[in-house]
């Protein structure tokens, strides 16, 4: 994929806000991707990355220019972060309905549940509804969070990760090792950390498609 980074640098939240008219445009891109989010989140296992991948191939496929796509293009942006959102809020449905926990999200919020003496179902909709409906309230509060903080706080120091240079990804790599060995303090969990990154890699240069690989 061959995105050009050079911007990067400049960017800053005057040219965010400058920004946000020119998206509005990709409203359909919104809508649909946020139902492909939706209905992703539902499943069980499947994650924000399958409901990315699947709009961002919808998306695509609904484009008037799909040869630009894999070089930048806003509206790939759009159709991936926005199913992605979607995802994260729709996995509370089996969550909370049915005590299936879809993501990691999910099944931490379970979990702080049954410390809490709450056993998700039906029954905690009509016996507590403050807290599904509080559930509710703030995952909508920290999306307009996100928009705000992320937009004033992080632009710029976000899109400053694409300049790095690239001997700096050793010490990134020494830090993910030790991340993964202090886990259960075992060499095999660093050998297999290791061993499925020789695999993606090497899935990438023979141009597997990634959402099935996402999936298993």
């Amino acid at each position: 994929m061959d995105v050009d980074t050079s911007t990067a640098g400049r960017l800053n939240t005057t040219s965010l806000w400058k920004a946000l008219p020119s998206m509005l445009r990709f409203w359909k891109t919104w809508l649909r991707s946020s139902v492909i989010g939706v209905f992703v989140g539902i499943l069980p296992g499947a994650g924000g990355s399958m409901a990315a991948f699947l709009s961002y191939n919808e998306a695509r496929r609904a484009s008037s220019n799909p040869d630009e796509w894999g070089k930048g293009e806003p509206e790939g942006v759009a159709a991936s972060e926005t199913a992605n959102n979607a995802d994260t809020a729709s996995a509370l449905i089996p969550a909370l309905t049915l005590g299936i926990p879809g993501t990691a999200v999910a099944a931490v919020m379970l979990g702080g549940l049954m410390i809490h003496g709450l056993q998700p179902g039906p029954m905690l909709f009509r016996d507590n509804p403050d807290i599904v409906f509080g559930f509710m309230w703030q995952f909508l509060f920290a999306a307009i969070l996100l928009i705000v903080l992320g937009g004033a706080l992080a632009t710029n120091s976000f899109a400053q990760v694409l300049r790095l240079p690239r001997p700096l990804l050793g010490a990134f790599i020494t830090l993910v090792v030790v991340g993964v060995y202090s886990i259960n303090g075992r060499m095999f969990d660093v050998y297999l950390m290791l061993g499925f990154g020789f695999i993606g890699y090497f899935m990438d240069k023979l141009k597997f498609p990634l959402p099935p690989s996402c999936w298993a």
